[in-house]
């Protein structure tokens, strides 16, 4: 079976990890990853296929190339289906005589509001949602995603994000030692906040819970991502009580690493589709402090024994020590594995779907 991938780009985010384990798990099926970004590099352990276009025209005259490059890249590879990430790649992936599927990651419309501002978000859902209807099936990543679609009138099929509990796995003494080394001599305990610095992710009001967290000890705050909040943040952090040092380190290659050498992650985004960052930390074992939004009470529903406690904004600074002093006295096991999000199930589950996807699109076409 031949299954394209299609995604806006192949930088490291959210989907783009999900669809790098998918392709990992997908074997031996042949799978092309093309991406709509021009004369962009693709990871080279990946059968990744790069739509060439000139970046020295207009963004307008760039977008139509890629979409004509599309078109003729789908007839050269000629897929028994096209699996669409994101807004752009689901505007152009149907109209070619292939099976479809879109995968929404994001909790929309309320994504799209904080991606993009309320005057283009509303306008940028109803664009979205207008093409999603053209789809033969659409999988949201998460129940609540899913929910949202159902709502709006779309057949949204649940699958969960996979995590690939073989490498996002407990560290052994020895692993743990040499991470917390390669960070340098850091104040414990240390709590990671990981991903992009931008309004949806919170990460100011994460610096608050991790100082609350702290309770007047010594401690390290590491942020790791990027982001137009850098700046805010940085001014923020100037204002942590003594003993507690603030690192911004930026976008990481070697994340599971430092997950090993930390001690709580703790995620207080105002919106998510499928928090991966939280998953991920689950299954190397790290205990997790995360927003009370819907995204988080799935992952909670899932994982009842996991360690994932929710705290409301605003809670006191004693509900936020009690919670983080039973989540760091939790054993540190993986939580995902044999779970819902165990990328060896998902993996099966988007087989079973792609199949019956291909199989009913056919017999419509017949």
């Amino acid at each position: 079976m031949k299954i394209a991938m299609l995604t806006p780009s192949f930088r490291p985010c959210g989907p783009n990890n999900v669809v790098r384990t998918l392709i990992s798990y997908l074997k031996p099926h042949q799978v092309g990853w093309f991406s709509l970004t021009c004369a962009e590099q693709y990871p080279a352990e990946y059968d990744a296929q790069v739509l060439h276009c000139s970046s020295k025209t207009s963004r307008m005259k760039t977008w139509l190339s890629s979409v004509d490059h599309f078109g003729g890249a789908m007839r050269r590879f000629s897929p028994d289906i096209i699996i669409a990430h994101g807004l752009r790649p689901t505007i152009v992936a149907t109209g070619y005589g292939f099976p479809t599927m879109a995968v929404v990651h994001s909790e929309v419309p309320d994504d799209f509001s904080y991606q993009y501002g309320k005057l283009i978000g509303k306008p940028g859902w109803s664009i979205y949602r207008h093409h999603l209807k053209k789809f033969d099936a659409v999988v949201g990543v998460s129940e609540n995603v899913t929910r949202v679609l159902r709502a709006n009138k779309l057949s949204g099929i649940t699958i969960m994000n996979p995590v690939d509990t073989t490498w996002w796995r407990p560290p052994t003494a020895e692993e743990r030692a040499r991470a917390k080394l390669s960070l340098g001599n850091l104040a414990s305990p240390v709590f990671l906040v990981s991903g992009s610095l931008i309004r949806r992710k919170n990460p100011v009001q994460a610096l608050d819970a991790a100082i609350m967290a702290a309770d007047n000890r010594p401690a390290t705050i590491i942020f790791a991502g990027a982001g137009p909040l850098a700046g805010e943040l940085t001014r923020a952090a100037r204002a942590a009580p003594p003993g507690v040092t603030v690192k911004l380190i930026g976008q990481q290659g070697n994340m599971r690493e430092i997950l090993w050498a930390s001690d709580l992650l703790i995620s207080m985004s105002r919106s998510e589709g499928a928090p991966l960052a939280v998953l991920e930390a689950l299954s190397t074992g790290l205990p997790v402090l995360a927003s009370n939004i819907a995204a988080h009470r799935n992952v909670r529903e899932q994982l009842p024994r996991g360690a994932i406690t929710l705290k409301a904004y605003g809670e006191s600074s004693q509900d936020i020590i009690k919670a983080v002093k039973n989540l760091m006295s939790m054993p540190r096991v993986s939580w995902i594995v044999d779970s819902a999000y165990d990328a060896r199930l998902v993996s099966r589950r988007y087989l079973e779907v792609i199949e019956e996807t291909i199989q009913i699109a056919r017999k419509v076409a017949v």
